[in-house]
């Protein structure tokens, strides 16, 4: 009869594979079915182990700090790839959460232990990328509903004092990562980043940090005042995320893999048009880029500009939820033809892959097409049938008071209907197609 240990090595490595995903209950968490795995016998905790310590979450408490600081001081800091740190804040307005005995109390510093590790990343040799968050709880499911309530509040973070927790536990957790050599981290990933400066980016060690890393990501919390505006109406929004060039972008000089993120309530465009927020990226940074993420941004000459700069060395190129807010207070803002035709006609001689996410109207159909926007919805049905293979591209715009986004549905087809926009993506395609094929 066939055992489990008759298995061949291929099969065995197969079911390891297969249960090393990740989990949706934690940040980031090993799977239970492989660390039970690993318990059947000696055979499967030796082919585990690389897996259960390829990447590990450390969380700003005493004893999660202590378990990761053991991992550096063994034989498994050698396995380690992934570095997730998760700091879990108190609530401002909240007297109790419940993060099973995080020590972020206002006011607190970091444990030792979790300094300690993020201060010494060169005891993991092997690393290659460290992710840092802040949330207000451990499990996203229950940090992603605070996101709206009151005590949530934009206006409320930007408000608090420098001294508080949050302030305090960002300050120090980036300050113990600067204490690490350039060279140790080679990818770093700032995720649901508040809308708030940290002192500790203006600093001359982080700054080299920056300096160091092949890969940079950075994502926007969400966040509402509790009734309605969105994060782009609150106070120093704009200025945070246009002072990010000063704090970030500037010296990301050996960086070749970049992703942005902002959030569907707050999209931004490069230099910034009325109503939208500045992403301040110049065709000056980020020389050696290879490859380009963004997501939530409207495009403008400015984004076109700032690519087509690195037209020798960038490769790759994914936009999602990126619209235009051509026809509307346009500043900067192009229409989606002119943007690419702006890149078809650019000596973009390294790109083999350009990505633009479905539109709006292409991601809801068929029935929400009607549910929401039934004025539209027989027009929308009658073009999709007349074009089949054409690409529906987004034009939206920002609400003038609350800061909602706006799906501009005349406009979407009346451009759909005219076919410019498909037409001059085909040139970039092609363009891409002739790249790919010279390479081969």
């Amino acid at each position: 009869m066939a055992t489990l240990l008759s298995l061949s090595a291929e099969l065995k490595l197969d079911i390891i594979e297969h249960l090393d995903e990740p989990l949706n209950y934690s940040f980031f968490s090993v799977s239970p079915d492989l660390l039970r795995l690993s318990k059947v016998c000696k055979l499967f905790r030796s082919l585990c182990i690389p897996y259960l310590f390829k990447s590990i979450t450390m969380y700003n408490e005493e004893k999660s700090g202590s378990a990761v600081l053991r991992i550096l001081h063994s034989d498994h800091a050698q396995k380690v790839r992934t570095l997730h740190y998760v700091g879990v804040m108190v609530m401002p307005g909240l007297e109790q959460v419940e993060n099973d005995g995080a020590t972020s109390e206002p006011g607190s510093g970091l444990p030792q232990p979790v300094e300690e590790v993020l201060s010494n990343l060169t005891r993991l040799p092997n690393l290659e990328r460290v992710t840092v968050q802040f949330a207000w709880t451990k499990y996203p499911s229950t940090d992603e509903e605070m996101h709206g309530d009151d005590y949530n509040s934009t206006e409320q973070l930007q408000a608090l004092d420098p001294n508080t927790g949050i302030r305090v536990l960002a300050l120090h957790s980036y300050e113990a990562l600067a204490r690490n050599p350039p060279s140790c981290i080679k990818s770093l990933e700032l995720r649901n980043v508040l809308t708030q400066k940290c002192t500790a980016w203006s600093t001359t060690a982080f700054q080299e940090l920056l300096k160091g890393l092949s890969c940079f990501s950075i994502s926007i919390r969400e966040g509402d005042n509790g009734v309605g505006w969105k994060i782009n109406t609150a106070p120093g929004y704009f200025e945070f995320m246009s002072e990010l060039d000063p704090y970030i972008f500037d010296h990301l000089k050996n960086v070749t893999h970049f992703s942005f993120a902002a959030t569907d309530d707050g999209p931004t465009a490069i230099h910034g048009d009325p109503g939208i927020s500045a992403l301040r990226l110049r065709e000056t940074h980020m020389p050696q880029l290879q490859t380009l993420e963004l997501k939530y941004v409207f495009i403008s000459q400015s984004l076109a500009a700032f690519i087509t700069a690195h037209g020798d060395t960038l490769e790759t190129l994914h936009l999602d939820f990126c619209y235009s807010g051509s026809g509307w207070k346009t500043g900067r803002n192009i229409r989606w033809r002119d943007f690419f035709i702006s890149i078809a006609s650019a000596q973009m001689t390294s790109l083999k892959v350009f990505d633009v996410g479905d539109s709006h109207a292409e991601r809801m159909r068929p029935k929400p097409v009607q549910d929401y926007y039934p004025k539209f919805a027989p027009r929308f049905k009658t073009l999709r049938n007349q074009y089949p293979g054409r690409r529906m591209f987004d034009y939206k715009h920002v609400g003038p008071d609350y800061g909602w986004i706006y799906c501009d549905m005349q406009r979407n087809l009346d451009h759909f209907e005219n076919g410019g926009d498909h037409e001059a993506w085909e040139r970039v395609c092609e363009r891409v197609r002739e790249n790919a094929l010279e390479i081969h």
